[in-house]
């Protein structure tokens, strides 16, 4: 072999009398030479070489791998074997999982308790008016009104009294708020239109009445329960639920009225020191 990388046919004495000589460039020889390919540790070779040198050499594909690995796993063998991880253990080729947390969060936040939040006091209804009177029949201790919710008919109490039809406040506002520190749900009544612009007496006890009537799912149930363990806006609730031992349960057709625990006797509304137009309902 010449320093050009030439063959010659000198060079070639085993090739005399059996074929024309071949000459080539580039250092290679007629035949292909084996071909070196490297592995990692735990892969094995997709094919064997051939068993002579006439034969070319061809590399079967690798089997497909199955459809959850990836792409970098089906790649072409490493030339050098993979750095071990951090197990000291040699990398496989399949791409390791990221980092899961052995106890995932849980997957329901943890019930809190809720409670009705303490209005924020609004504009007067009425331009310049921040203070109003409640009509007599309304007002606490007033011997007026005789209504019992659990046993009191709108229609047939309410056309009996004269007072009925007649402003709740005065100076006449279009709608009263009123709440109770028994239940954690806020009433608005609303003018109906029996007395013009202004809601009547008739409107704010038939509001009281109607929504006292609702039924209580378990959620407003939840909310009931949450306020009087607090003792809701006033401590003495806590003191008399203890008192009276054990406590409601849910069931189906519940209503707010047995929420307030047999005080189903209207005691007149209270004001709130939130507004004029916001007042607390007393019951005995």
């Amino acid at each position: 072999m010449s320093l050009n990388g030439e063959y010659t046919s000198s060079s070639l004495r085993a090739g005399k009398g059996r074929g024309r000589a071949i000459r080539l460039r580039g250092g290679s020889d007629a035949t292909h030479a084996r071909p070196i390919v490297a592995f990692p540790m735990d892969r094995s070779p997709p094919h064997e070489a051939p068993a002579h040198p006439g034969q070319s050499w061809r590399s079967s594909p690798a089997p497909v791998p199955g459809p959850q690995a990836s792409s970098w796993h089906a790649a072409a063998p490493y030339a050098t074997a993979p750095p071990p991880d951090s197990h000291g253990r040699q990398c496989s080729g399949v791409p390791r999982l990221a980092f899961v947390p052995d106890t995932p969060p849980h997957p329901h936040p943890q019930p809190q308790s809720r409670r009705r939040p303490i209005p924020i006091p609004l504009p007067p209804q009425i331009q310049g008016v921040t203070r109003v009177a409640l009509h007599p029949a309304l007002a606490t201790g007033s011997t007026h009104l005789v209504v019992d919710f659990a046993s009191w008919r709108p229609h047939t109490d309410a056309g009996s009294n004269a007072a009925w039809e007649t402003p709740a406040t005065s100076p006449a506002l279009p709608s009263l708020t009123i709440e109770s520190p028994r239940l954690p749900w806020a009433i608005t009544a609303h003018a109906s239109g029996n007395v013009v612009h202004c809601v009547s007496v008739a409107d704010v006890v038939g509001t009281i009445h109607s929504a006292l009537g609702v039924q209580v799912d378990r959620e407003g149930f939840a909310d009931w329960e949450a306020m009087t363990r607090d003792g809701g806006h006033r401590p003495d609730l806590l003191t008399a639920k203890l008192d009276a031992g054990g406590g409601l349960v849910h069931r189906r057709g519940m209503t707010r009225l047995e929420l307030l625990e047999g005080k189903t006797r209207f005691a007149g509304l209270a004001e709130s020191g939130a507004g004029c137009d916001i007042w607390v309902l007393e019951v005995a």
